[in-house]
Protein backbone atom coordinates (compact mmCIF):
# COMPACT_ATOMS: atom_id res chain seq x y z
CA UNK A 1 0.00 0.00 0.00
CA UNK A 2 1.41 3.41 -0.96
CA UNK A 3 2.43 5.78 1.82
CA UNK A 4 -0.28 8.39 2.48
CA UNK A 5 2.41 11.10 2.48
CA UNK A 6 2.51 10.62 -1.29
CA UNK A 7 -1.00 12.08 -1.50
CA UNK A 8 -0.48 15.06 0.83
CA UNK A 9 0.14 17.61 -1.97
CA UNK A 10 -3.07 16.50 -3.69
CA UNK A 11 -5.06 16.73 -0.43
CA UNK A 12 -3.62 20.18 0.21
CA UNK A 13 -4.53 21.40 -3.27
CA UNK A 14 -8.04 19.95 -2.97
CA UNK A 15 -8.55 21.68 0.39
CA UNK A 16 -7.46 25.02 -1.09
CA UNK A 17 -9.82 24.60 -4.04
CA UNK A 18 -12.70 23.79 -1.68
CA UNK A 19 -11.99 26.82 0.48
CA UNK A 20 -11.67 29.15 -2.52
CA UNK A 21 -14.92 27.80 -3.96
CA UNK A 22 -16.64 28.43 -0.63
CA UNK A 23 -15.14 31.91 -0.35
CA UNK A 24 -15.71 33.24 -3.87
CA UNK A 25 -18.79 31.38 -5.11
CA UNK A 26 -20.78 31.07 -1.89
CA UNK A 27 -19.55 33.93 0.32
CA UNK A 28 -19.01 36.90 -2.04
CA UNK A 29 -15.19 36.65 -2.06
CA UNK A 30 -15.03 36.95 1.73
CA UNK A 31 -13.05 34.47 3.84
CA UNK A 32 -15.58 32.37 5.80
CA UNK A 33 -13.01 31.44 8.44
CA UNK A 34 -12.18 34.96 9.62
CA UNK A 35 -13.75 38.38 10.17
CA UNK A 36 -17.39 38.80 9.18
CA UNK A 37 -17.36 35.34 7.63
CA UNK A 38 -17.37 33.77 11.09
CA UNK A 39 -20.61 35.58 11.97
CA UNK A 40 -22.57 33.84 9.23
CA UNK A 41 -24.48 30.57 9.34
CA UNK A 42 -23.51 28.12 6.58
CA UNK A 43 -25.52 25.15 7.80
CA UNK A 44 -27.69 25.36 4.65
CA UNK A 45 -24.61 24.49 2.57
CA UNK A 46 -24.21 21.03 4.11
CA UNK A 47 -24.77 19.44 0.69
CA UNK A 48 -22.09 21.48 -1.09
CA UNK A 49 -19.45 22.13 1.62
CA UNK A 50 -17.61 19.20 3.30
CA UNK A 51 -18.87 18.61 6.83
CA UNK A 52 -15.34 18.96 8.23
CA UNK A 53 -15.20 22.57 6.97
CA UNK A 54 -18.59 23.39 8.51
CA UNK A 55 -17.57 21.81 11.82
CA UNK A 56 -14.36 23.86 11.81
CA UNK A 57 -16.40 27.01 11.10
CA UNK A 58 -18.73 26.36 14.05
CA UNK A 59 -15.84 25.68 16.44
CA UNK A 60 -13.92 28.80 15.35
CA UNK A 61 -17.09 30.88 15.70
CA UNK A 62 -17.73 29.56 19.22
CA UNK A 63 -14.12 30.19 20.33
CA UNK A 64 -13.92 33.56 18.52
CA UNK A 65 -10.82 32.44 16.62
CA UNK A 66 -9.82 33.07 13.00
CA UNK A 67 -7.76 31.19 10.43
CA UNK A 68 -5.85 33.66 8.28
CA UNK A 69 -3.48 32.84 5.44
CA UNK A 70 -0.08 34.05 6.60
CA UNK A 71 1.52 34.20 3.14
CA UNK A 72 -0.53 36.38 0.80
CA UNK A 73 2.44 37.65 -1.20
CA UNK A 74 0.80 36.40 -4.40
CA UNK A 75 -1.63 39.32 -4.03
CA UNK A 76 1.25 41.81 -3.91
CA UNK A 77 2.65 40.15 -7.05
CA UNK A 78 -0.67 40.75 -8.83
CA UNK A 79 -1.53 37.04 -9.06
CA UNK A 80 -5.15 37.70 -8.12
CA UNK A 81 -8.12 37.74 -10.49
CA UNK A 82 -9.72 41.04 -11.43
CA UNK A 83 -13.16 39.58 -10.72
CA UNK A 84 -12.04 38.88 -7.13
CA UNK A 85 -10.75 42.45 -6.77
CA UNK A 86 -13.99 43.91 -8.16
CA UNK A 87 -16.13 41.78 -5.83
CA UNK A 88 -13.93 42.48 -2.78
CA UNK A 89 -13.98 46.23 -3.44
CA UNK A 90 -17.75 46.18 -3.86
CA UNK A 91 -18.15 44.60 -0.44
CA UNK A 92 -15.73 47.06 1.16
CA UNK A 93 -18.01 50.03 0.39
CA UNK A 94 -15.85 51.27 -2.45
CA UNK A 95 -17.69 53.90 -4.46
CA UNK A 96 -18.41 52.25 -7.78
CA UNK A 97 -18.45 54.82 -10.57
CA UNK A 98 -19.67 52.45 -13.29
CA UNK A 99 -21.07 48.95 -13.41
CA UNK A 100 -18.49 46.23 -14.08
CA UNK A 101 -20.48 43.01 -14.34
CA UNK A 102 -19.57 39.43 -15.13
CA UNK A 103 -20.14 39.88 -18.85
CA UNK A 104 -17.68 42.76 -18.96
CA UNK A 105 -15.06 40.74 -17.09
CA UNK A 106 -15.58 37.71 -19.36
CA UNK A 107 -15.02 39.86 -22.46
CA UNK A 108 -11.71 41.04 -20.99
CA UNK A 109 -10.69 37.50 -20.06
CA UNK A 110 -10.98 36.54 -23.73
CA UNK A 111 -8.31 39.19 -24.42
CA UNK A 112 -6.03 37.70 -21.73
CA UNK A 113 -6.90 40.27 -19.05
CA UNK A 114 -7.66 37.99 -16.11
CA UNK A 115 -5.36 39.01 -13.29
CA UNK A 116 -4.11 42.32 -12.02
CA UNK A 117 -0.63 41.32 -13.24
CA UNK A 118 -2.03 41.12 -16.79
CA UNK A 119 -2.85 44.81 -16.85
CA UNK A 120 -1.12 46.59 -13.97
CA UNK A 121 0.31 46.39 -10.46
CA UNK A 122 0.07 47.84 -6.96
CA UNK A 123 1.62 51.24 -6.22
CA UNK A 124 1.86 53.45 -3.14
CA UNK A 125 -0.13 56.62 -3.67
CA UNK A 126 0.40 60.09 -2.18
CA UNK A 127 -1.67 59.12 0.88
CA UNK A 128 0.54 56.14 1.66
CA UNK A 129 -2.06 53.58 0.55
CA UNK A 130 -1.20 50.71 -1.77
CA UNK A 131 -3.67 51.05 -4.63
CA UNK A 132 -4.19 49.40 -8.01
CA UNK A 133 -2.41 51.01 -10.95
CA UNK A 134 -3.79 49.86 -14.30
CA UNK A 135 -1.83 50.17 -17.54
CA UNK A 136 -3.66 50.50 -20.85
CA UNK A 137 -3.14 47.40 -23.00
CA UNK A 138 -2.43 47.50 -26.71
CA UNK A 139 -5.78 47.88 -28.47
CA UNK A 140 -5.44 46.06 -31.79
CA UNK A 141 -8.16 45.26 -34.28
CA UNK A 142 -9.24 42.17 -32.33
CA UNK A 143 -10.61 44.43 -29.60
CA UNK A 144 -14.28 45.07 -30.26
CA UNK A 145 -15.92 48.36 -29.35
CA UNK A 146 -17.74 46.67 -26.44
CA UNK A 147 -14.54 45.11 -25.06
CA UNK A 148 -12.74 48.44 -25.44
CA UNK A 149 -15.54 50.12 -23.45
CA UNK A 150 -15.45 47.41 -20.77
CA UNK A 151 -11.75 48.06 -20.27
CA UNK A 152 -12.37 51.72 -19.52
CA UNK A 153 -15.21 50.78 -17.16
CA UNK A 154 -12.78 48.59 -15.24
CA UNK A 155 -10.15 51.34 -15.32
CA UNK A 156 -12.57 53.95 -13.93
CA UNK A 157 -13.59 51.63 -11.13
CA UNK A 158 -10.24 50.28 -9.95
CA UNK A 159 -7.45 52.66 -10.95
CA UNK A 160 -6.28 54.48 -7.84
CA UNK A 161 -9.38 53.42 -5.89
CA UNK A 162 -8.96 49.70 -5.23
CA UNK A 163 -6.58 49.28 -2.29
CA UNK A 164 -4.71 46.14 -1.43
CA UNK A 165 -6.32 46.02 2.02
CA UNK A 166 -9.69 45.61 0.27
CA UNK A 167 -8.44 42.27 -1.04
CA UNK A 168 -6.20 41.07 1.79
CA UNK A 169 -7.53 39.00 4.65
CA UNK A 170 -5.79 40.47 7.69
CA UNK A 171 -2.92 42.90 8.03
CA UNK A 172 -1.23 44.35 4.89
CA UNK A 173 2.04 42.92 6.26
CA UNK A 174 0.81 39.48 5.14
CA UNK A 175 1.39 40.52 1.52
CA UNK A 176 5.14 40.84 2.10
CA UNK A 177 7.03 37.80 0.70
CA UNK A 178 8.27 35.32 3.30
CA UNK A 179 11.94 35.89 2.53
CA UNK A 180 11.51 39.65 2.99
CA UNK A 181 9.63 39.12 6.25
CA UNK A 182 12.41 36.82 7.48
CA UNK A 183 15.07 39.40 6.64
CA UNK A 184 13.10 42.19 8.30
CA UNK A 185 12.65 40.12 11.48
CA UNK A 186 16.39 39.34 11.64
CA UNK A 187 17.28 43.00 11.08
CA UNK A 188 14.89 43.99 13.87
CA UNK A 189 16.51 41.53 16.29
CA UNK A 190 19.99 42.81 15.46
CA UNK A 191 18.87 46.42 15.83
CA UNK A 192 17.29 45.72 19.21
CA UNK A 193 20.45 43.96 20.37
CA UNK A 194 22.42 47.09 19.44
CA UNK A 195 20.17 49.60 21.20
CA UNK A 196 19.07 47.66 24.31
CA UNK A 197 22.50 47.85 25.90
CA UNK A 198 22.37 44.50 27.72
CA UNK A 199 25.78 43.21 28.79
CA UNK A 200 27.15 40.28 26.75
CA UNK A 201 27.84 36.88 28.27
CA UNK A 202 30.97 36.54 30.41
CA UNK A 203 31.78 33.16 28.90
CA UNK A 204 35.08 33.14 27.08
CA UNK A 205 33.75 31.02 24.21
CA UNK A 206 31.39 33.33 22.34
CA UNK A 207 30.00 30.41 20.32
CA UNK A 208 28.11 29.14 23.40
CA UNK A 209 24.74 30.88 23.74
CA UNK A 210 22.64 30.18 26.85
CA UNK A 211 18.95 30.76 26.21
CA UNK A 212 15.68 30.38 28.08
CA UNK A 213 11.96 31.07 27.88
CA UNK A 214 9.35 31.75 30.56
CA UNK A 215 5.60 32.38 30.68
CA UNK A 216 3.29 34.29 33.01
CA UNK A 217 1.08 32.92 34.29
CA UNK A 218 2.18 29.27 34.03
CA UNK A 219 -1.34 28.01 34.81
CA UNK A 220 -3.08 30.18 32.17
CA UNK A 221 -5.73 28.49 30.05
CA UNK A 222 -5.94 28.31 26.27
CA UNK A 223 -7.90 31.57 25.87
CA UNK A 224 -6.31 33.51 28.77
CA UNK A 225 -3.91 36.39 28.19
CA UNK A 226 -0.30 35.37 28.67
CA UNK A 227 3.14 36.92 28.48
CA UNK A 228 6.08 34.90 27.19
CA UNK A 229 9.64 36.14 27.61
CA UNK A 230 12.55 34.78 25.57
CA UNK A 231 16.21 35.57 26.19
CA UNK A 232 19.56 34.62 24.66
CA UNK A 233 23.04 35.76 25.62
CA UNK A 234 26.47 35.40 24.10
CA UNK A 235 28.47 38.01 22.20
CA UNK A 236 25.12 39.87 22.25
CA UNK A 237 22.32 39.74 24.80
CA UNK A 238 18.66 40.21 23.94
CA UNK A 239 15.34 39.55 25.71
CA UNK A 240 11.96 39.83 23.97
CA UNK A 241 8.41 39.76 25.34
CA UNK A 242 5.56 38.16 23.40
CA UNK A 243 2.03 39.01 24.67
CA UNK A 244 -1.11 37.29 23.46
CA UNK A 245 -3.54 34.42 23.99
CA UNK A 246 -2.41 31.89 21.37
CA UNK A 247 1.08 31.44 22.82
CA UNK A 248 2.73 28.98 25.21
CA UNK A 249 6.03 28.34 26.97
CA UNK A 250 7.14 26.41 23.87
CA UNK A 251 7.03 29.68 21.91
CA UNK A 252 9.42 31.14 24.47
CA UNK A 253 11.92 28.33 23.94
CA UNK A 254 11.53 28.53 20.16
CA UNK A 255 12.03 32.31 20.00
CA UNK A 256 15.05 31.93 22.29
CA UNK A 257 16.59 29.52 19.77
CA UNK A 258 15.85 31.92 16.94
CA UNK A 259 17.41 34.82 18.83
CA UNK A 260 20.57 32.82 19.50
CA UNK A 261 20.90 31.65 15.90
CA UNK A 262 20.32 35.12 14.42
CA UNK A 263 22.75 36.82 16.79
CA UNK A 264 25.29 34.04 16.34
CA UNK A 265 25.15 34.47 12.57
CA UNK A 266 25.92 38.15 12.99
CA UNK A 267 29.11 37.36 14.90
CA UNK A 268 30.43 35.79 11.66
CA UNK A 269 31.48 32.60 13.46
CA UNK A 270 31.77 29.85 10.87
CA UNK A 271 32.42 26.59 12.70
CA UNK A 272 30.04 23.73 12.06
CA UNK A 273 31.28 21.87 15.15
CA UNK A 274 30.06 24.55 17.56
CA UNK A 275 26.70 24.18 19.30
CA UNK A 276 24.14 26.33 21.09
CA UNK A 277 23.02 25.03 24.48
CA UNK A 278 19.70 25.52 26.25
CA UNK A 279 20.08 25.71 30.06
CA UNK A 280 16.57 24.33 30.58
CA UNK A 281 17.18 21.06 28.74
CA UNK A 282 21.00 20.80 28.55
CA UNK A 283 20.47 19.54 25.01
CA UNK A 284 22.73 20.82 22.20
CA UNK A 285 21.10 22.51 19.23
CA UNK A 286 23.31 22.66 16.17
Amino acid sequence: MRDLNHYKPAYHALAKITLLNWMCKKNDCSNPLSGDGLKKDFSHLDQSIPSAWLTAHRVLKRLDLSLIETDQSYIMEGDVSLSHIVCSCSHNNLQILVNVNGIALCSLQVKGVRRLADTGNWMINVHGNISAHLIQPVFDRSWSTATHLNWWKLFDMLHGQARIDHVLCGSPDLAIPRQVQKQQAENLMLSLANVCGFAPSRLADVSIWPLDGSMLTPSAGMLDRKTVVSAATGAWTLAMKIPGTNISILHGELVGLILALVLLKDTRIVDQHKHVFSPTTSTPYS
